[in-house]
């Protein structure tokens, strides 16, 4: 039975049997003891962690001539290293920053970091959907926006929005005015502005308000259905 877990040049279906379930019950085991950081909250670290550790565990499945017994020693190398680094990362904001990263602010107070949207590959469709995940369909709402190092949204809505449910304060609430998407990534998206029956001039004089000459200037400028602005610019500096 030992030659099932060396090198095998032509091996059994009842050997890859065999192999299949020690491999089962290896991983069994160091999922038991990995860190829960490492499954529910994946940084860019423990994903190539776990992504080296589930390719190590198949080789043996995937060819004879891969000895099941020469992956036990990388493994438990992987397995102690993770374990070390992750302890002193702890203990060490510089190690931390290096190996799982540091939060990204992508919206603060009115303006798009863009330095840190380009980072991330982040445009202003990804940006949205994101934030509708969160339940968030109006932009105007929010103040900050952070991208975590687990690469999960973090929002921070501004006080006076908010979220106040209609029945706590015995109102009957009209349906939600939906805003829409006027300029995306500083590019005018003119058939919306045409929907709304307005013109660049008006939409020019109304951005001046807001310090903004360019279109390139905005970011995001959303309307609702009373044609009112509201404007997140672009930050190139931060």
């Amino acid at each position: 039975m030992l030659d099932i877990f060396g090198v095998v040049e032509d091996i059994s279906m009842n050997g890859y049997i065999i192999r299949t379930f020690f491999v089962f019950l290896l991983v069994s085991i160091l999922g038991r003891y990995l860190l829960k950081r490492a499954v529910t909250q994946l940084t860019s670290y423990d994903f190539v962690y776990n992504w080296i550790l589930g390719a190590l565990t198949v080789a043996p499945l995937l060819s004879g001539k891969i000895s099941f017994l020469y992956t036990i020693v990388p493994l438990a190398t992987l397995f102690f290293w993770h374990l070390l680094i992750s302890i002193v990362s702890k203990h060490n904001k510089t190690i931390s920053h290096f190996f799982n990263g540091k939060p990204a602010i992508l919206i603060s107070n009115g303006e798009v970091i863009r330095k840190n949207l380009k980072r991330h590959f982040i445009n202003a469709d990804i940006l949205l959907s994101e934030l509708r995940l969160k339940q968030v369909f109006d932009i105007a709402s929010v103040e900050y926006v952070i991208l975590e190092p687990n690469g999960h949204i973090s929002i921070l809505k501004k006080n006076n929005k908010a979220a106040i449910a209609p029945p706590d304060i015995n109102l009957n609430a009209p349906s939600s005015d939906m805003p829409e998407m006027l300029i995306k990534d500083g590019k005018l998206q003119m058939d919306i502005l045409l929907k709304h029956g307005l013109s660049e001039e008006w939409l020019r004089n109304n951005l001046t308000s807001y310090n903004i000459q360019n279109y390139k200037d905005a970011y995001i400028v959303t309307i609702n259905s009373s044609n009112e602005l509201f404007v997140l610019k672009n930050n190139y500096s931060s």
